[in-house]
Parts: structure tokens; sequence; C-alpha cells
């Protein structure tokens, strides 16, 4: 068995920080649970993935020194019952030293409310304020919108990781004692996928300009290997993490992964043709991208470190007829969400959301999945002979209770515009957006024999 090298390393690493993750993450993993039964599982699965006798003959030995910490953030009394964030740092021996650490941030999990929110919570930006935007106040004029910013959501996730603890000391902490014991320069590598891959920048950045209280002696050697991560932070948050972290960044990213073009406006609209000519934009494509732009319009996004190319997969024909990727119920509410807005609902009700969505996801599992011998696979054959068609009139009804004024012409024109011949490219579209991160960027990295060990503990 080859060893990995660096980046392939590196990335395993980064990839066993998912393993609470629904979906993705490890099997022997609790998904689900308190804090403390969450921290429990990651505490014990994770020093057994990277102890594996053939995990290290991949990728070296490394040890657990903080962490694995499981965030789950508060709500009305309650938590989420699975992991909102996940960090944790391992370091590389060398004999009877440590002569590297890599710090490792979880992606989204598909099952917190609270993770998804640090994605998309876009539509406001939060002064960087030297790495520590969460101490800013809420309330800021919208003319004052200028200088170095992160998106709110950002500002959550990191202040969610800044304040993490592992046996009583914050990460930054951990690193002040290692940099105060150590007598030369010490390499730290931060990394994450999806979510981690825009947090792992992020935090490297907020260490790097609060260097003065954890590495006042300038030992640390930091660099950054952030994957398939979207953007933090404004245009000038950008230039000052290229200015000061630019040149020690791999970031990886793919030109056909949607999330690396969140939230930058030119890069969005590069995300309606990535597909072509296998898939051209329609109307359901183009408003769910229109979407994301609506989001984020106010902030000047744009990605770190730009003039890094993204490596190039084709168009996977495969999976287009494979509905493995797709969560058909999470997918039809957002159909729903975004005809919604296309109708004039500013902020449609999560209620009328799930109604519309599963008059939808019935039309989905009739017309297209019914058809099929498989319920997963469907042939090429009855995808393109497939004519997905809500029952609109269901649809109408459920529209006109909930704003009386909406004349039934104008919902039977739009709904047949926005249905005719455009749902089931859609999928398609969908369908390979969730295999191009989830699936693309492992396969470009090409670590099949660490996934296997990780995926089956």
């Amino acid at each position: 068995m080859t060893q990995y090298n660096k980046q392939q390393q590196i990335y395993c690493l980064s990839w066993a920080s998912n393993l609470l993750c629904p979906g993705w993450g490890s099997k022997p993993a609790l998904k689900r649970g308190t804090q403390s039964e969450l921290q429990k599982s990651a505490t014990t699965i994770l020093p057994e993935i990277l102890s594996a006798p053939k995990v290290q003959q991949l990728i070296g030995t490394w040890e657990l020194v903080w962490g694995p910490v499981v965030y789950q953030h508060p709500r009305n009394g309650t938590t989420s019952g699975v992991a909102d964030n996940l960090m944790y740092m391992a370091a590389k021996r060398d004999g009877d030293e440590f002569d590297s650490y890599v710090i490792s941030i979880a992606g989204t999990s598909k099952a917190s409310l609270y993770s998804i929110v640090e994605d998309v919570y876009v539509w406001e930006t939060k002064l960087w304020n030297n790495g520590k935007p969460w101490n800013v106040d809420l309330i800021e004029k919208v003319e004052d919108k200028i200088g170095i910013r992160v998106s709110a959501g950002m500002s959550l996730a990191l202040k969610a990781v800044c304040e993490m603890t592992s046996d009583g000391k914050s990460l930054m902490d951990y690193l002040k004692e290692v940099m105060r014991s150590t007598k030369k320069p010490m390499p730290i590598i931060f990394t994450g996928f999806s979510l981690g891959g825009s947090l792992s920048p992020t935090l490297a950045l907020s260490f790097s300009d609060r260097r003065s209280e954890w590495d006042p002696e300038n030992k640390a050697d930091l660099s950054v290997l952030p994957i398939a991560g979207f953007t933090p932070g404004n245009k000038s948050f950008a230039e000052h993490y290229d200015q000061n972290l630019g040149k020690v960044t791999d970031r990886v990213w793919s030109q056909v992964d949607l999330i690396p073009h969140w939230w930058e406006q030119k890069l969005l609209d590069e995300a309606k043709t990535m597909y072509e000519p296998y898939l051209r934009p329609n109307l359901l494509i183009d408003l769910l991208i229109d979407f994301f732009k609506f989001l984020s319009k106010d902030g000047n996004y744009q990605q770190l470190c730009s003039d890094i190319p993204g490596y190039s997969l084709r168009y996977n024909l495969a999976i287009s007829n494979h509905l493995d990727y797709l969560d058909i119920p999470d997918l039809s509410k957002l159909v729903a969400r975004i005809i919604l807005l296309h109708l004039g609902f500013k902020d449609p009700r999560q209620e009328l959301i799930g109604e519309v969505g599963e008059i939808i996801e019935k039309a989905i599992k009739d017309d297209l999945i019914g058809h099929s011998p498989s319920p997963k696979i469907l042939s090429e054959e009855i995808i393109n002979k497939a004519k997905i068609k809500p029952d609109i009139e269901k649809i109408i009804v459920r529209l006109q209770k909930e704003k009386l004024d909406l004349a039934r012409e104008f919902l039977i024109n739009k709904l047949q515009e926005i249905f005719a011949e455009n749902l089931t490219d859609f999928i398609k579209y969908v369908a390979q957006v969730t295999y191009q991160h989830l699936h693309g960027n492992p396969n470009y990295l090409n670590i099949p024999e660490f996934l296997k060990i990780y995926e089956n503990g």
C-alpha cells in the first residue's frame, strides 16, 4: 500500500472531521444525540480511524492532541440534536516530538439547520474586527458597510469554533502553550471541506491577525488547505487574506462544483451554464441561482485566492439517472421555495413550503420514480420520456388560501411555465451538484483506500 502524498494526507484528515455528518459520515459514528453523546462518539471513533494500521500506512502517524469538540447551538431551551460544528487538531509524530499540526473543521451537516444558516446567512455582513467579528455590534447602518467584512453566517461559525474548549482549553490557549515550549518553527495547517473549506481559511486568518495573543515570537508557520469552500467575505476580506496567507494557501476546488461558486455574483452566473452542453439553463435552474444571487447581492463577495484555477472534472453522465444522491423531500421543498419566491412570496412560511413541497414530491414519485423497476435507478429512456406534472390545481388552492388576492389565471400561467419541461432537468442539475460536491472532490484527490476504512470504521 503506497503512502499518500502530503496533499492527500491532509485531505484525509480534513474528511475525518465529517464523521458525525448524516449521509457522508463514518457508519459507526452516532449522528444524532445530545452534545455529550455526540462528543463521546467522536472522541471514541476518530482515534480509532487515525490509529488503524492501514490508515497509518496511508497518511502516517497522527495523534489527536486537541478535540474533537462538538458544538450544538442552543435553540429555544433545547439543542439541534446533531453536530452543528466539529473541530479537532492532530499532530504528526517525529520520534519523541511532534513536527506539525493539522486543524480540521467539519463541513455542513444537512441535518443541522444552524450549520446551513452559517452557509447561507450572507445578506448581512460583519466587520472583521481583527479576527473577532462576533464582537461587533449587531446594529449597523447600511451606508457603513465598508471595510473588511465576513458574512454574518461566517461570523457565527467562527465564534463557535473559537469558543470551543477541549480539556478546558480553547484551541488558541493550547497553541499558545505549544509555541511557548517549542524551540523551532512549527508548521500548523488549517483544513476543511465545504463549510469547513470556508471556515478553515477564515480561522487561519483570525489566528494570523491575532498572532500576538498566542505566538508573539512568530514561531508558527501557518498554511491552509481549504477544499470546496464558498467565499467567506467581501472583496476587502479576500484582498486582506490573499496578502497575508495567499502564498501559503493550496485551495482545492472544482469548476463543476456549485459550492465554490457561492457567493460571488460573477461565479454564480457561471454556475448556470457549468454543465453545458449536457444541461442547459432553464427557468428553474435560473431561479435557483438568481435566489443565491439575491441573498448575496449587497455583500460585494469575492472568492479567496481567485488566481488558483479549479480542476476540471467531466459531467458525470452516469449519475444523472441515480437518485441515491438526492433527498427527494428536501429537493421538493427546494423547488417549492423558489417557486413561491418567483410568485411573490417574499418570506414564505415553512408550513406553506412543506405543503407545496409535498404536492411536488408526490408528482416526482408517481410520474418519474414510479415508472422505473428500481426506486433508485432510472433508465435514460424513462427520464427523457418523463412528464412530471404536479397537481397545479392543488397548489393553486393552497396559494389562494395564503394570499386571497392571487388571480387564478395568473397562477395557472406561471405554474405551467415553471413546470413545462423544467423539472426533470432541474432534478438532473441538483443531482449533479450533489455528486460533484460530495463525490467529485474525493475522487479527484484519489483516496479510495482511506474512504473505505473511514466509512466502515
